[in-house]
């Protein structure tokens, strides 16, 4: 298995949201900030799986104002089939693991995954991206 090198760089998404109940909610707002913010019809295929593993690593960083420090986090993400992630589901779970965390944080725009050469030590096999966020 090669995972790809970068994922889901061509969508748009602020992670300054509460979490979503369902991921059809979460999906149709996705396509509606995609329009606002290319100001066209956007026609993404939330559907289509872009990741052959039934398992993900991600990782983050924020701005705790007690530490006064950027803490980096890291959280498994599975697949429902237990097989592959199409967009919407990935991004879905994405956003629901850490939406809280980036509340007043500065680095609020979603820009991509980027893909750890490395490997993460506590799961061996297992993509291991980087949260690729803008301000």
């Amino acid at each position: 298995m090669n995972p790809p090198q970068q994922l889901l760089k061509n969508l748009f998404w602020n992670f300054n949201q509460d979490k979503f109940s369902s991921q059809q909610d979460f999906e149709n707002d996705l396509i509606n900030y995609n329009e606002l913010i290319s100001k066209e019809k956007e026609n993404i295929n939330l559907s289509k799986i872009i990741l052959n593993s039934p398992k993900i690593v991600v990782q983050y960083f924020y701005w705790d104002e007690e530490e006064d420090d950027d803490i980096e986090l890291d959280f498994l993400v599975e697949a429902n089939n237990a097989s592959n992630f199409t967009t919407g589901e990935l991004l879905f779970k994405i956003h629901n693991e850490f939406c809280k965390s980036l509340a007043n944080d500065d680095h609020i725009f979603f820009e991509g995954l980027e893909l750890w050469k490395e490997g993460h030590p506590d799961f061996s096999g297992v993509p291991f991206y980087f949260l690729l966020q803008g301000s």
